[in-house]
């Protein structure tokens, strides 16, 4: 009967330190929230509460970034909806823990699992830009072989969402080719 499922998080047992995506649906702060949390330095964290109230499907992405002035930073659907300092921050990692995908994993509140569904989790060893962040959102399952390096995205194609016969899109970077209203129309070359 919790207020706060966790979406996406890391917390050793029997520790007060936390890092990661929970959401909150009672009380104050009610929302997407990602945070860090030690007993060292204490919690920062940093929200968004979608209109939706997470009713629909979203893209959720949080970096982090030590001492920096913006380091942690919360986007959705691939938009930045909110930042904060990591200046002051000391090491939160913990490796002796496992990091737990719809478990009960929060920042705060009282804790319960997820129930609902999550579609392609990722954990990077880098901090992902803004440009990776929306192309990632443009297209999550990326393509085989997808490769995100600053603002260049290297593939072997690029389709729209609703690429088929008649609609939709195509460019074949392999091929040298460009579909315009589905595969049955010519291709450009």
């Amino acid at each position: 009967n919790g207020n706060t499922t966790g979406l996406f998080g890391k917390i050793p047992q029997g520790d007060n330190a936390y890092y990661g995506i929970d959401y909150n649906f009672g009380g104050s702060g009610t929302g997407i929230r990602a945070g860090i949390r030690n007993t060292t330095d204490g919690q920062t964290q940093i929200s968004y509460n979608p209109p939706d109230d997470l009713l629909n499907w979203h893209h959720i992405v949080m970096t982090y970034e030590s001492a920096s002035a913006n380091g942690m930073k919360l986007y959705v659907d691939g938009e930045l909806k909110s930042q904060a300092t990591t200046i002051g921050h000391s090491n939160f990692q913990n490796s002796s823990s496992l990091l737990s995908i719809g478990g009960d994993a929060t920042g705060g509140g009282s804790p319960a699992y997820y129930s609902g569904y999550l579609d392609e989790p990722r954990v990077y060893k880098k901090v992902l830009s803004y440009s990776e962040v929306r192309a990632l959102y443009m297209n999550p399952q990326g393509q085989g072989g997808t490769s995100i390096s600053g603002d260049q995205i290297s593939t072997g194609k690029i389709q729209s969402n609703n690429y088929s016969q008649t609609t939709g899109s195509e460019f074949d970077l392999n091929a040298g080719t460009l579909y315009l209203g589905g595969s049955d129309n010519p291709a450009f070359s």
